[in-house]
């Protein structure tokens, strides 16, 4: 079979057998994902509703809670506690009736509820009036005995002869009292109406399976959810409804409370959208067809040898001859596509040369960088040993000044008491006690001298070379070396009988350690004197 003939037939069954497979599978698909968006749709708008009646409910305890709370209703007077069930019926807008219950189980005050004489002198308008059998099934739907018992109950929800909404009776402890509160729930019913919308059910279901909000439409089975109550969420349940209708449902529990809701909706109703779906398929597909084998039996005989030609030259590139060039025949776009197929494989050629030759770049960049990493490195590892060591010096001199500053004093002290005691002329025995002691005084002083040179203190802050040995920078006057020592050795001289006569030089200055003068000089007057 010829490459055209081929061609033709290829294309038509690359355009008939994908869309034919697309059709099918975009009608199982889009059939499934209506279904599961239905579902999830359904399931969140039935868990808002459960959150909204949880959220409405758990306000509406949480505020009798506090009402109960807020007085201790057994001290109060009788007239105190009518007043205060009046102003519970007036704080609360879902309730119709308000009672307090005594320990035995009577009246500790007579019950509020709408009447219709004197309502609005009560500030209570708004709200329907209230029936004396209505008020009698109230007080005995009440759950005394649990509200003791749990703090608070919820009895079985009932709609009221001529009603407009169910209502629910609540009893809340007070003390060793009950408040009982009849809550409307027209305001859950009008969220369900909402939420149902048009050809879909709401239902709001208690622990029983008795119907508390009925948005109509005979969906919902309550025999059919049975297992589902009590706490079990669910979506995408589906099953027939009393009249054989296939129902869609989802499910949500009411937490705290033991109540469920139910959104259910037609099957039919999701599925609308399905069969248009079906029909723009096979019409797209139809289309597709015919183009598909026009414009292959058009473009079938110009593009079979330019094709294969470039899949050869294709190939080659591929392998590595990024130099291949393919013969431009004639004109059109298989022209410039030969064109630009020759372009693209000569600049490929001269990229790979510049990205050779950037690599090579690159990695003697790498290399000089690496070195001037190491030297780097090795530079601030020297420069943090002699941090090291210049924090090390400098706590042996902070140290080492602070013990001499501590013992230079008492040192004089020694020395001074020595020469004073040597001065008053003692017993032979004591003279030479003495000198010992003043030896050794002067003894200590120098071996502090020498430590205070050391951290700093003197000379100008020496500094110390690696082998600990003061470095020698500063010129030193000898008119001043010659005074101070001069004044150390007075006394040691005075006593043995020595004068010593200073004649100012006149500006000798040397370079050296002055306090190591002072000491050497010091020393030998000592040992010359006779």
């Amino acid at each position: 079979m010829r490459l055209r003939t081929r061609l033709v037939l290829l294309v038509a069954l690359a355009a008939l057998a994908p869309l034919g497979l697309l059709g099918l599978g975009a009608s199982r698909v889009s059939t499934r994902l209506v279904s599961r968006e239905v579902a999830r749709l359904q399931a969140t708008s039935a868990g808002g509703l459960a959150v909204f009646v949880e959220t409405w409910m758990g306000l509406e305890l949480r505020l009798l809670e506090q009402q109960a709370a807020s007085f201790d209703v057994g001290s109060l007077s009788d007239r105190a506690r009518a007043a205060w069930l009046r102003l519970v019926l007036h704080q609360t807008p879902a309730a119709r009736i308000v009672t307090l219950t005594g320990p035995g189980g009577v009246d500790a005050a007579p019950g509020v509820r709408r009447e219709a004489p004197g309502s609005e002198a009560e500030g209570l308008v708004g709200r329907e009036a209230i029936s004396e059998e209505r008020y009698r099934r109230f007080r005995a739907a009440l759950p005394l005995d649990r509200a003791r018992r749990e703090g608070r109950a919820l009895g079985e929800p009932y709609t009221p002869e001529g009603g407009a909404a169910a209502v629910l009776p609540v009893a809340v402890a007070a003390g060793d009292h009950v408040l009982g509160v009849e809550l409307a729930l027209d305001a859950l019913e009008r969220r369900f109406a909402i939420q149902a919308g048009e050809g879909a059910q709401a239902v709001l279901l208690d622990p029983a399976g008795r119907r508390v909000i009925d948005t109509g439409g005979g969906l919902v089975d309550p025999a059919t959810l049975t297992p589902l109550l009590g706490g079990v969420r669910a979506e995408d349940v589906r099953y027939r409804s009393p009249d054989g209708v296939p129902v869609v449902a989802a499910v949500a529990p009411v937490r705290d409370i033991g109540w469920t809701v139910v959104l259910a909706e037609p099957l039919a109703q999701s599925r609308a959208g399905i069969a248009e779906i079906r029909a723009r398929t096979l019409y797209i597909a139809g289309v597709a067809a015919i183009l598909a084998l026009v414009l292959g039996s058009v473009f079938a005989r110009q593009i079979a040898l330019p094709v294969v030609e470039l899949r050869d030259a294709a190939l080659a590139v591929a392998e590595g001859n990024l130099g291949r060039r393919v013969r431009v025949r004639g004109g059109g776009e298989l022209a410039e596509l030969a064109r630009a197929f020759n372009l693209m494989s000569s600049r490929l050629a001269r990229n790979a040369e510049e990205i050779a030759r950037q690599q090579a770049e690159i990695e003697s960049f790498n290399r000089e960088l690496q070195a001037r990493v190491d030297a780097r490195t090795r530079e601030l590892r020297e420069a943090q040993e002699r941090l090291v060591e210049t924090a090390r010096l400098a706590a042996v001199g902070e140290l080492g000044a602070g013990l001499a500053h501590e013992l230079n004093n008492p040192v004089a002290a020694i020395l001074g008491l020595s020469q004073v005691a040597l001065a008053a002329d003692p017993p032979p025995a004591e003279a030479a006690r003495l000198r010992d002691i003043e030896a050794q005084a002067r003894r200590c002083r120098e071996i502090l001298g020498r430590l205070t040179e050391l951290v700093g203190e003197e000379g100008g802050g020496a500094r110390l070379d690696r082998g600990g040995r003061p470095v020698v920078d500063s010129v030193v006057d000898l008119d001043r070396v010659v005074r101070e020592a001069l004044s150390e050795v007075a006394s040691a001289l005075a006593r043995r009988g020595v004068a010593v006569e200073h004649r100012v030089a006149g500006g000798m200055k040397v370079r050296g350690a002055r306090a190591d003068l002072v000491r050497g000089l010091g020393g030998c007057l000592l040992y010359t004197s006779p």
